[in-house]
């Protein structure tokens, strides 16, 4: 009996387990566990890793940012100095790393190039912010080595919208400290030894303030220590960290340091300074008590102005006194887009000059340009070409045979433009097939049964509170690597079925499996414990970071810029077509601030951020110390086209931004085109025409046809490659062969993104052709309200929309004629005026006379009048009036 009972409570017991693996979202549902095999967020080992957070940590994990690899116990070995307490930290204007002593400091602003080498296939252009450190900040005695057991971490204990406060905690010694983007500041509190401010170079002390404000320089850079009012520091020899050697080799065991016992206080701040003056010191000690303990951002989207605001805010405490506002230094592309700098201090940075704040909050206002889901049709082209092109694809064998969420993702965005197409020129039966087929991919994605071991489910890991994808690529399970760059692809592949089947998308159908997804890797409700707020999107720096675990020597990294703002322009779509404001207007904040921070860092548009010696037009990747233009050390191949194309692809409605400035893509283009005279083969032709097309779209329209020969409506191939063989799509990658064709020719008539007018409706562009404008609109079905909207552009012109359209509107073309007729009885050859004599015998009738004389005007209703003819019959002079006419103007 009593094994019976067993049995049955095992039964009972493993059915629970089963069942709790999965957790139900609508018609969708996600996994608790992943699959025997998979992996899961791990160490450099593979080793399944947990975050690294004390005891007061209660926030979700958050990846993706400057600062995370205090947060990944990535490298477990205490003899590896980089992986086991953090990697490089570059908050700009400063970098950290942490150590087992504490928290080391440098302001990196040698500036090196690194020269090609001698062939284009292994060159490597890249420019970075190198340094070793100024100083340490520490505590007496404190060595996380000494931790029992040892070797203790250092440790996360909170985190900000771009702070972050990092514990030291060796059992005897505690060491809190919060750095933040653009902070010059370090703030400190402590429990245990004295507070330690260690030099790494000769220093000189340049003024002090009483005995608890020292400024001094190290390295070339300045700083400020401020200990409590009252307290006293010395300088006195401290023995060396970790084992370093000076320039002549000899061990450097001792080094000065600041001490302090901080009378009694447990907080102290250090600051770098932009110079040494006095005054600067004095000024950073008014503010070196204000600690800063959280910053958060804010977004509002005004239809009406197409403003983006966003709202930094800087929440401190005073340690002592009453200052309660910080200083804080903006990157370029927020205060080109602000108002409110006020001081003229600045640092370098590897983006360029920041310039200081004195405030808690500072606002950035960006005008939106628009954004569309595809070029609508307006090509001068064969639409019945396009139609069989469309038809060809829909005829393919199965296109989802990717099994990564990469690939197949971009299988699904392509896929998404087929449908776009094929609803455009009206060939219904393939964009209902394309759709349904799309709608069973998604939905097997969608749906994670319990036990699947083949491919397409998401698992939720709740020790890194994270969505992952099965089978994953790129680090993107292990690492939490480039979860936008995949999962942009669903959300548009989700935003075109919304456009054609809003019910599918609604919250209790597939549609809340969708706005899991978004929170992974932007997460907007700080309310939801599930996933950190916008885990790849920094919002200081104002892009996304790709590296899950910043476990980089360089810092972070992001490489496809592009493809983080296809992640924010399809969060935009979904929630236009869903009739979503707030997930709209998520979408517009990442897709606006981003694309600001791009065309500064990677596409230097203004020509200031690249230094000197760095010979590109374009970066390839950016990283936390610089950026580079690279071949031989990019993450998948050399050539050319695929350092540009990486930042371009994918190639659609959303990506019309790279066109908003056509003398940067020319320029950007033509210096591809000189790399690649060495190159053994032009690779990604479709891509690189699709990007000429935003400057010069006849060119590279001409370009497309001399190099492919379209065939019959019945061919089974959009096009051949021409004798010379030089042209061959990319498979599965930037365009399918419909898309590119009515690209280039839709460009060639349209003409060039106009950025100088904007629109009261966020979905509107204008294009511009030889000073003839056409304005475009994007209306979803589910516009709400249903009722025709009346879209307002900047320049004056507004028309009224009806829902679910992509339309093109062209002003009625206006002539002005001038004309000079002379009437030959009246006309005097010797004066060369008139003669009025009608006129003066009042013999000119008040009623145009040609309707009663049987003339037929074209499309004129009523006759014309003369409404006061004593007053236009009393004119003299050259403006008399001597007879009437009738001029009519034939098109």
């Amino acid at each position: 009996m009593k094994l019976k009972q067993f049995l049955i409570l095992l039964f009972i017991l493993s059915t629970f387990l089963t069942q709790a693996q999965e957790v139900s979202l609508g018609a969708g549902h996600y996994n608790l566990s992943p699959v025997a095999g998979a992996l899961v967020p791990s160490d450099y080992t593979g080793t399944p890793t947990y975050p690294k957070v004390t005891a007061n940590f209660n926030q979700p994990a958050q990846t993706n940012d400057w600062w995370t690899s205090l947060l990944w116990a990535y490298e477990t070995d205490k003899d590896f100095n980089w992986g086991m307490h953090s990697w490089r930290l570059y908050a700009h204007p400063m970098c950290y790393q942490a150590n087992r002593y504490g928290l080391r400091a440098v302001y990196p602003t040698n500036l090196e190039v690194i020269n090609p080498y001698n062939t284009w296939a292994s060159a490597k252009y890249q420019y970075q912010m190198t340094d070793v450190e100024d100083l340490t900040v520490s505590l007496m005695g404190l060595d996380m080595d000494a931790a029992t057991p040892t070797p203790a971490h250092v440790k996360v204990d909170n985190y900000g919208d771009w702070d972050v406060t990092a514990q030291w905690n060796d059992g005897s010694n505690v060491l809190n400290i919060t750095m933040a983007h653009g902070s010059p500041f370090l703030y400190c509190t402590k429990n245990g030894g004295d507070a330690v401010v260690r030099m790494r170079q000769p220093h000189t002390i340049d003024n002090t303030i009483g005995t608890n404000v020292v400024g001094i320089t190290t390295g070339g850079h300045h700083y400020g220590v401020f200990f409590p009012t009252g307290a006293i520091f010395n300088v006195q020899p401290i023995q060396h960290d970790h084992n370093e050697l000076t320039a002549n080799g000899s061990l450097l065991s001792w080094r000065d340091a600041f001490v302090s016992d901080l009378n009694g206080k447990d907080y102290f701040s250090i600051a770098l300074l932009p110079d040494n003056s006095l005054a600067t010191l004095s000024l950073f000690a008014q503010h070196a008590f204000a600690f800063v303990d959280n910053t958060s951002v804010d977004w509002n989207y005004d239809d009406a102005t197409a403003m983006l605001t966003s709202t930094f805010n800087l929440s401190t405490t005073a340690k002592e006194g009453t200052e309660t506002e910080t200083l804080t230094a903006l990157y370029r592309h927020q205060w080109l887009n602000t108002n409110d700098v006020n001081t003229a201090y600045t640092y370098q940075s590897p983006r360029g000059e920041m310039k200081v704040v004195k405030g808690n909050i500072f606002t950035t206002s960006i005008q939106n340009k628009g954004i569309l889901p595809e070029l609508p049709w307006a090509g001068t082209y064969d639409s019945l070409l396009l139609y069989q092109f469309i038809e060809d694809e829909r005829q393919a064998t199965n296109v989802y045979t990717a099994d990564d969420t990469y690939w197949l993702g971009k299988r699904l965005s392509r896929q998404s433009e087929l449908i776009q197409l094929a609803h455009s020129v009206g060939h219904t039966a393939a964009r209902d097939e394309l759709l349904n087929e799309m709608k069973t991919e998604m939905e097997d994605w969608l749906q994670a049964d319990d036990g699947e071991t083949n491919r397409g489910y998401f698992y939720y890991d709740s020790n890194w509170q994270t969505l992952i994808g099965y089978p994953a690529s790129f680090g993107s399970e292990k690492q939490i690597n480039d979860h936008h760059f995949h999962y942009g692809y669903f959300i548009k592949a989700a935003a075109t079925i919304a456009q054609f089947d809003p019910a599918w998308a609604v919250e209790s159908a597939w549609g809340g499996m969708i706005n899991l997804i978004i929170k992974d890797v932007a997460n907007w409700d700080r309310n939801d414990p599930m996933f950190p707020f916008l885990r790849t999107y920094d919002v200081y720096a104002g892009h996304s970071w790709a590296n899950g675990q910043c476990n980089l020597f360089f810092g972070n990294d992001q490489e496809s810029s592009s493809e983080a703002i296809n992640f924010a322009g399809s969060v935009f779509l979904w929630g236009l077509n869903t009739d979503n404001t707030t997930l709209r207007d998520l979408g517009l904040f990442l897709y606006l601030s981003e694309i600001e921070a791009v065309e500064q860092y990677w596409f230097d548009i203004d020509n200031t951020v690249f230094p000197n010696g760095y010979a590109y037009k374009t970066a390839a990747r950016i990283w936390g110390n610089g950026a580079e233009k690279v071949s031989g050390s990019q993450w998948f191949e050399i050539e050319p086209e695929y350092m540009l194309g990486i930042n371009l692809l994918p190639l659609d409605g959303t990506a019309l931004y790279l066109g908003r400035n056509p003398a940067i893509v020319q320029s950007v283009f033509e210096e591809m085109q000189v790399m690649n005279a060495s190159s053994p083969t032009p690779l990604w032709d479709d891509m690189m025409w699709g990007y000429q097309a935003l400057y010069d779209p006849s060119t590279a329209l001409a370009s497309y046809k001399a190099a492919t020969t379209p065939n019959a409506y019945n061919t089974n191939l959009p096009w051949l490659p021409n004798v010379n063989g030089i042209y061959e799509p990319l498979s599965g990658d930037a365009f399918s062969p419909s898309q590119l064709y009515h690209w280039l020719h839709t460009l060639d008539s349209l003409g060039q993104v106009d950025a100088t007018v904007t629109a009261d409706y966020p979905a509107a562009m204008v294009f511009n052709k030889n000073g003839l404008k056409h304005y475009v609109v994007y209306t979803p079905p589910s516009l709400s309200p249903k009722a025709p909207i009346t879209v307002t552009f900047s320049d004056g012109v507004s028309f009224p929309v009806e829902a679910g359209l992509l339309y093109v509107y062209q002003p009625p073309a206006y002539v002005e004629v001038q004309a000079k007729v002379m009437l030959e009885g009246p006309f005097n050859s010797s004066t060369l005026l008139m003669d009025d004599f009608l006129r003066q015998a009042n013999s000119i009738p008040s009623t145009e006379p040609f309707t009663s004389i049987g003339y037929t005007p074209i499309n004129q209703t009523n006759s014309e009048i003369i409404e006061n003819p004593n007053t236009v019959f009393n004119v003299t002079g050259n403006n008399a009036i001597i007879d009437w006419i009738w001029l009519e103007s034939r098109e």
